[in-house]
């Protein structure tokens, strides 16, 4: 009696081993397939470009695909807020990147030796300026944009050239 339930025991053992086995293999490909499928989609991110002209700051967007498959990418919102007054930008195009291309596209707006001069001597309840983007993309074939960018940057006037820092960045 004692020898079938040391054998009836050993199988069961066997038998758990094998089907949590079988779940950490399923587990494995799964995570290497997601972490596969991460990798080979475009992956586009915003740049902001700054051109100094007659004392007016022009912003540009730069759009970079940093991902290993082509993509298209279109920007469907973006804000230049100065102070407390918003001004969107609509751009209704959309761009086809390679992989590590760089595309420069249509400013953004652009702020005035007035406009910095208001931010500095505190004319305004906000007295800031930042730069809002939201940035969709898909692969090439792919019927809807899948991929949303959402990013942040506040722009420090006080010195003879802007310096932009990102805030916030949300990749999905």
């Amino acid at each position: 009696m004692l020898d079938f339930l040391t054998d009836f025991l050993k199988n069961i053992n066997d038998n758990y081993a094998q089907v949590f086995l079988l779940l950490i293999a399923v587990l494995s490909t799964f995570f290497v397939y997601n972490e596969f499928v991460l990798k080979i989609r475009p992956y586009v991110i915003p740049e902001i470009a700054v051109e100094l002209k007659d004392g007016n700051w022009y912003f540009n967007i730069v759009l970079i695909n940093k991902g290993e498959k082509p993509g298209i990418a279109r920007i469907i919102n973006a804000v230049l807020k100065i102070g407390d007054e918003k001004y969107p930008t609509l751009f209704e195009l959309n761009l086809v990147l390679a992989p590590n291309e760089r595309q420069r596209v249509l400013p953004i707006g652009h702020i005035s030796s007035i406009g910095r001069t208001k931010i500095l001597g505190h004319e305004y309840v906000d007295n800031n300026v930042q730069i809002f983007l939201e940035i969709e993309s898909k692969a090439i074939g792919d019927k809807k944009f899948k991929y949303k960018t959402k990013e942040e940057y506040r722009v420090d006037v006080s010195g003879s050239q802007p310096r932009i820092t990102l805030i916030k960045e949300d990749l999905n």
